[in-house]
């Protein structure tokens, strides 16, 4: 009994530790202007949902999309994920906002993040197979984005 609540609370923890994450300005800003590009909209506003970790994307006052701040977990320390959303919970884009690792660099890699691209958050789980050399962080990413899922589809 004793073992089974410590890994249930070891568990909650470790899911709770991808959420949460804060940018810099400079990040915050290069965060934004990737966003218009997806959008192809400048002026845009963001409204927090009721997760902090999901922002809406508003243009004329309609919601046109998502984004979601992750942090995941690499060999050593954790990095920061920006998952973009349309507003019928696609993920149109994935960027690694801050990556520190000294190895595992190549998920930074637009081809490779390209991959989760396409994919809906209601109805699919992201089948990306992991990169030579970055085998933890890229794992790391899969398991934010699919949290990152999930808490969109409770958010929204």
């Amino acid at each position: 009994m004793k073992t089974s609540l410590i890994y249930f609370i070891l568990t909650i923890t470790s899911l709770l530790s991808f959420a949460q994450g804060s940018l810099t300005q400079p990040q915050e800003k290069k965060c934004k202007n990737i966003i218009e590009k997806v959008f192809n909209k400048t002026g845009l506003q963001y409204n927090t949902t009721q997760d902090k970790d999901i922002q809406r994307i508003v243009s004329n006052n309609k919601t046109i999309g998502y984004y979601s701040l992750m942090n995941a977990k690499g060999k050593i320390g954790w990095f920061k994920i920006i998952i973009i959303y349309s507003s019928d919970l696609t993920i149109k884009k994935v960027y690694i906002a801050e990556y520190n690792e000294t190895r595992g660099g190549e998920i930074t890699n637009p081809k490779y993040l390209s991959k989760y691209e396409g994919l809906n958050a209601k109805t699919q789980k992201p089948k990306v197979d992991a990169i030579s050399g970055a085998t933890i962080s890229s794992n790391s990413l899969k398991k934010a984005i699919e949290l990152s899922n999930k808490k969109l589809i409770f958010a929204t």
